[in-house]
């Protein structure tokens, strides 16, 4: 099917190298996106060390009215982060 890709089933197999078919399976980019996060292995996701926000935080974030200097202050990340937040650039993963 178009548009369609060949992931790993979530919780499953958690080795990025597998290529056992029984651990695949066949989703969309979106899907496997939210597989990731399952799996702790998605690269923005909030159990990675690295990033500074959490879901909840995005969450808040898409929903805050106030500008994104103002809550860039407030998370303490930059307005852009915030602006990319907002639009969907960045964590466009999560619905």
């Amino acid at each position: 099917m178009n548009g369609m890709i060949v992931a790993h089933n979530p919780i499953m197999c958690h080795n990025r190298s597998c290529v056992n078919p029984l651990h695949l399976r066949e989703a969309t980019q979106i899907e496997n996106e939210h597989d990731k996060v399952l799996d702790g292995t998605h690269a923005m996701g909030q159990r990675n060390g690295r990033c500074k926000l959490t879901v909840e935080n995005v969450l808040a974030i898409r929903a805050d009215t106030r500008t994104c200097k103002i809550i860039a202050l407030e998370y303490k990340v930059s307005e852009g982060a915030i602006n990319d937040i907002k639009l969907r650039r960045n964590w466009a993963w999560l619905t």
